[in-house]
């Protein structure tokens, strides 16, 4: 796969996760409350465990970040290997 077509994957992947992930949030929280989340730290966390999911637990984990295999693991590793190429002195630190 190309890597603009990784990329573009990756984003769609992660902005269907996003927004689903917000409704989430916001169906269960108070709303008038402030809420701050970083999807891109709960999907890196659900990436790295998808890798190692077999079965029942894997497609369900593919299904909620919105993918339909393993591949987003190797997805995100490719987007923080450009990030850190091609910005240095950026640093991207996740909790």
């Amino acid at each position: 796969m190309a890597a603009s077509a990784v990329s573009a994957d990756l984003a769609s992947a992660m902005f269907a996760f996003t927004v689903d992930l917000y409704k989430q949030l916001l169906s269960e929280g108070d709303r008038s409350r402030n809420l701050v989340f970083s999807p891109f730290s709960i999907a890196a966390a659900l990436s790295m465990t998808l890798a190692g999911a077999r079965q029942q637990t894997a497609q369900e984990i593919a299904t909620v970040m919105h993918t339909k295999d393993d591949m987003i693991h190797a997805q995100f590793s490719e987007f923080l290997t450009k990030v850190s190429t091609h910005a240095p002195s950026v640093t991207l630190e996740i909790a």
